[in-house]
């Protein structure tokens, strides 16, 4: 089971971060999801969430840590994660995306619902405390 934390960034207006995979992935090419990342050995999960957000979307982003959200574990057909959830408010700076994704989007509630997502993302914001994609 792999080890990891997803961030939840929304921002003023209630819109929350999504991040596209890039097509070229070897999984789940293309899908949309929150910044998330493989907690590395050693490493805790709160700093693990803070390296993978510099790392994914750029050193230039100015994020208020909110919370954390309930860690599960994310059970899919390919993999097994054990997910730890963490939550940020949207301060200033530029989104610059890395290799892993291509796009970005902030998305309401009803825009995240209508997009292709990564299977864990309706669990992700529920498990972080948004419970609006739980019956999607």
């Amino acid at each position: 089971m792999r080890n990891i934390s997803a961030m939840i960034i929304y921002n003023d207006k209630n819109e929350f971060l999504m991040a596209r995979r890039n097509p070229k992935a070897k999984v789940y090419a293309g899908l949309w999801h929150s910044p998330a990342g493989t907690i590395e050995e050693g490493e805790n999960p709160k700093n693990c969430a803070d390296r993978e957000l510099k790392e994914e979307l750029g050193e230039d982003l100015k994020l208020e840590f909110v919370r954390q959200g309930k860690t599960y574990i994310d059970k899919q057909p390919e993999a097994e994660w054990l997910v730890h959830l963490f939550v940020y408010k949207y301060i200033s700076g530029n989104i610059w995306l890395n290799h892993e994704n291509t796009d970005f989007k902030w998305a309401s509630e009803e825009e995240i619902r209508e997009m292709e997502c990564l299977p864990g993302t309706p669990d992700d914001f529920f498990n972080a405390g948004f419970d609006f994609l739980k019956n999607k």
